[in-house]
Order: structure tokens, then sequence, then C-alpha cells
């Protein structure tokens, strides 16, 4: 390609001639004024003056038409116009639809010091063409960008970040098949193919093929070499760790906890348990040595440090088996309040009304436990004659009559109150009509019901909950079986938010949120919450063999766009004459 190519104008080139008249009018010589002089004094400096006068040196010397000159040729260069050629591989499609994933395990590192997600990104940038529809699955699907520019495609690539959440790449793929718009739509698939869909993944992609849609796949490996901790069980004693060496070979590892120090050897392939008892505080299993994929070396472990609760029970005459069943839970401190001794009920996590002689009870009293449970503290009102009383409106329902018949009991929701616990039957229960929902209420959720009547029951008031606990003594069996303490316990569980180890240490999750998606310690109010990886389809190396097409790498051609450098020089200029200004305003001519 000859200089001449790269001109816009190639006529404004005769521009340039506008410099002689300025370099002429520089070069005249004025006639200087005869004095007479002595020549001998000034003869060598009159010798000296004929040399410093010489063309170049007088050109030289002249700042002023230095710049002068330089504003000619910018504006000069200007007229003519020049372009810079900016070459660039694009793909002959019109449309690339480029799929990135962007899973946990995509952060596996390569040989060359570079994660498995740089060199799917570095690929990416090769595949791109006129217009592009770039899909990221890191646990979830997102379309960034739709038919883009290959610029604008670019910079969106180069800031995709893996997650740590497992891939669901399938869901990624069918999302790409819905932007397929023509014939001339390529979609490309750029992953380690790590996961569990991996056989659902080779279906639609056989399902393309026959089908004639163009796509290619991108199989990011390298030698890939991990022993990681594949899952866990939290008990609320002991933790179980599984660890597996997902090498061919036979690999020796250093497992670490709280500076303490196990040797293990673990067969290719194999698993290996290790055991620590529940920490008091936050701790982490480690395996020291380093491999291709780091994500899975650590287990973070949160345990549970605040779970003890104190209960008010305000009762005339305790239910034995109740007091039993409190007794039973070492989580619980409770207190017996008999009436008329009034307590200060917002010092309590949780309130239980049983068997109270409501004529004994302080006026003002009911009114205190109502403002507690709109504060949010859970109330439990347990079913007893005299359910008339006003229980200033925590109690959804109104009393309508007695039943003695012998009615079976059904759980009428899936609760984790009611779960897997038979509750029998009831040969005396209450049936009552619901009220209508008062301001800070929601509806009631009936969990178990006599013929439909609600015997075991939640309802929102205010910012806490009330339970009713409808199965009366004298009319259930349900008190002699080893359902009884298990319910109490879940129902204060649950009304008071005991948190479970397993409820802290979670598993990384398809979700927008922060908590889920990164491994790490969170924190969650009060508690700290510790989020693993734990899934082996991230953890394990590449096994299935993925169908390919290397006809989108054979179609790659060289595409060269123009850049006009005109509106830079014409800028560059204007930015000239005014340090011309300048300099004249400096020395003083203007």
């Amino acid at each position: 390609m000859s200089v001449v190519e790269y001109l816009v104008n190639q006529w404004a080139i005769y521009s340039f001639i506008a410099m002689l008249p300025l370099i002429i009018l520089y070069l005249i010589k004025p006639k200087p004024p005869k004095k007479k002089i002595p020549s001998l004094i000034f003869f060598a400096k009159h010798n000296k003056n004929k040399s410093e006068n010489s063309i170049m040196q007088k050109l030289l010397r002249n700042t002023l038409l230095l710049i002068q000159l330089l504003i000619i040729i910018l504006f000069c260069i200007s007229a003519v116009g020049i372009i810079m050629p900016y070459k660039q591989s694009l793909s002959s499609a019109q449309h690339a639809i480029i799929l990135i994933d962007a899973s946990a395990s995509m952060r596996s590192v390569a040989s060359d010091g570079n994660t498995y997600l740089d060199h799917a990104k570095s690929d990416a940038v090769n595949l791109i063409a006129k217009r592009n529809t770039i899909i990221v699955s890191d646990g979830n699907t997102r379309v960034i960008g739709e038919k883009l520019n290959s610029g604008t495609a670019q910079t969106l690539i180069a800031g995709i970040k893996a997650t740590d959440s497992p891939g669901y790449l399938l869901s990624g793929i069918e999302e790409a098949i819905r932007h397929i718009d023509s014939d001339k739509t390529q979609l490309h698939i750029i992953s380690d193919f790590r996961e569990r869909s991996v056989d659902d993944i080779i279906s639609a992609l056989l399902k393309l093929d026959s089908v004639g849609v163009s796509y290619s796949t991108h199989v990011i490996s390298d030698n890939y070499n991990n022993i990681g901790i594949e899952s866990a069980v939290f008990g609320s004693n002991e933790i179980a760790a599984y660890i597996r060496n997902y090498d061919s070979e036979k690999r020796e590892v250093t497992i670490a906890i709280n500076g303490n120090e196990e040797k293990k050897s673990i067969s290719p392939g194999s698993i290996e348990q290790f055991r620590v008892n529940v920490p008091e505080k936050y701790s982490k299993i480690e395996i020291l040595e380093k491999d291709s994929f780091p994500t899975d070396n650590t287990l973070h472990i949160c345990p549970v440090t605040d779970n003890k609760r104190s209960v008010l029970v305000i009762s005339s005459d305790i239910s034995d088996y109740i007091k039993s069943a409190l007794d039973s839970l070492d989580f619980i401190e409770y207190t017996i309040s008999v009436p008329p001794v009034r307590p200060k009920t917002d010092d309590y996590d949780l309130i239980i009304l049983n068997n109270i002689n409501h004529a004994l009870m302080i006026p003002g009293e009911m009114e205190d436990i109502a403002n507690s449970a709109e504060k949010g503290t859970p109330v439990i009102i347990t079913a007893q004659e005299g359910m008339l009383v006003d229980y200033y409106g925590m109690f959804p329902y109104s009393y309508n009559d007695t039943r003695n018949d012998l009615t079976r009991l059904t759980s009428e929701a899936d609760s984790a109150l009611t779960d897997n616990i038979e509750f029998g039957s009831v040969s005396k229960y209450f049936v009552f009509e619901i009220n209508s929902p008062a301001e800070g209420t929601n509806n009631v959720d009936s969990l178990v019901t006599a013929d439909g009547n609600p015997v075991i029951a939640v309802s929102r008031y205010g910012l806490g909950h009330i339970l009713y606990y409808g199965l009366l003594e004298d009319g259930s069996d349900f008190k002699m079986t080893t359902g009884f303490p298990i319910f109490w316990k879940r129902a204060i569980e649950k009304l008071t938010k005991i948190e479970k180890i397993s409820d802290l240490n979670l598993q990384t999750a398809n979700s927008d949120s922060e908590i889920g998606t990164e491994v790490g310690v969170y924190e969650n109010g009060k508690s700290r919450l510790c989020v693993n990886l734990l899934n082996a389809d991230e953890s394990a190396s590449l096994s299935q063999k993925i169908p390919s097409k290397s006809t989108a790498l054979e179609q790659m051609k060289e595409n060269t766009q123009n850049i006009d450098l005109t509106m830079w020089l014409i800028i560059i200029s204007i930015m000239v004459v005014i340090g011309e200004i300048a300099y004249l305003k400096l020395r003083g001519d203007i």
C-alpha cells in the first residue's frame, strides 16, 4: 500500500506551497544604515556575524518562525486528511453469539499462571464478528450485550469475572439458541465443560448439528491437577469433610485446622474423610498443597454462637407435659409467672400462655403481652376452657362451639413444624371463626385441623408471630407420644429463630445476591455465614468428550478499518495557535 493511499484529499498537498512566502519573508535581509566605524576594531566581529547570519542559523534562531511553520504544516496536513489503517480479525459470520462459561471451575489456574477464564476471554475476542451477542454462564445465565459492534463487545468480554457458583451451561446454550436470527449467525461456546449437565450439553449440541445450526465449541483445558474438599456434613457436635484426589497418581496432602496439621495419603480417585469437632468460633480446614483449583482447598466453618433463649410461661397451673417438654430443651431458660404476678414481657424471647386464670391477671397485662408481640416477641397461646377471653387482638379467631366428636387430625400444610409427626385423633376440640385480619396482621396458616377447624395455626401480629396450640389434654393423646416434645422443640426453634450449624454453612448457590455466589465469610446480622463450593463436578477434571467444530476458526478473516486523524490534527493546530499567541504575549509583541 503506497503512502498516497493513506491520504483523503491528495490535491491538498499543494497547500504546502503556502510555507514558501513565509520562509522568503524571513530570509529577506533589510538594508543596514551606513556608518563610519574603524574596520580594524570590528573586523573579527564582522566575520562572526557573517557566519551567524547564514540561512539555517537564522531560521533556527527564530522561534516564532518555527511556530508559524508548524501551524501551516498542521493545517495543510488537516486539509490533506490522513487515515490510519487498523487491522482486526473478524469472523465471517454476520452475527456471533459468544457463550462464555464463568462458573467456579473457570478460576482454575493454567500452567502459564493465567486462569481458564483468561484463556476463554482471549479466545472470545478472536471470534468477534460484525454484530455480537455476549452471554455469560456463571451459575446464572446473563445476556450482557446484544448485537454489539466489535469494540463494545471486546470491552464487555474484558470485564467478565468468574464466580464461585456451580455452572449450568445448558441454560446458557438454550438462551443462545433464542438469539439465533439467521443462517449467518454462528454460536461459539467457550468452557471447560466441568459440570453435571455435560451429558445434556452433548445431546443439545448433537441436536444443533442435526438441524444445521452453525456452532463451535472451545474446550479450555490444561495440565489439570487437583485435590479438593468435595463435600461436608455439618453435625451438631462434629463436622466431616470429604477430600478427593482427582488426579491419576497417589498424592500426599497436608490438612490444617487452627494451626494443627495432619498428613494424609490419598490414592487416585479416592476419598478420605476428615473429622473435627464443631469449633467454638470461626475456623477453616485447609489443604496446604497448591494445585490447579485453589477454590476447593478451603472449608470455612461458622459455628452457632448465640442460641440461648429465654422463655416466659404465664400460667396459673402449668401443664406437666409442657413443662417436661421445656425441661428437655437445653437451649432455653424458662421462667414461670403465676398471676397476679406481672412480669416484664420485653425481657424474653418467647411468651407461652397456658392454663391462665384470667380473673387473677392484673389489668393491662394482656395489653403488655400484645405490645411485646407487636414489637416482634412470638407468643404461643394454648387452648383452655374460657377461650372467650380477650387476647387483645393477638388471637385470630372468635370462639363458636365446642365439639366432642372423635375426629382424625389432618396436617394441612407442608410445614417444618408438623413434618413426619403423627398427631392422631381428638375427642374434644374448639370450633372457631376466623376474624377479619386486623391492621398489622397476615392471613392465618392452619397447620393441623380437625374436620377443617384449626387446631394448630400460625398467624402474624405486628412484627411477631402467634402460634395457637389447640390440643386439649383431656381430648387428645398426642401429649403421650414421642412427637409431643419434638413439636415443642421445633416450635420454639422456629419462633425464636434458633440457628442450626447447617443454616450457617452454605454452598455456593445460583443467586444474584452476593451471599451465595462467592466462597467466603459474610456478616448476617448477629451471625456469620460461611459459604463453600462443595461441588464435585466443578472440582473434577474433564472426562467427557465434547463434540467440536473448527469451522469458526477456519472462517476467520482479516478486516481492515480506517481511523480518520483529521479532527485530531485540527485540534492540535488550534492548540499550537494558542501557544503562538501566548509566546507573542510573553515576548511583549502584543
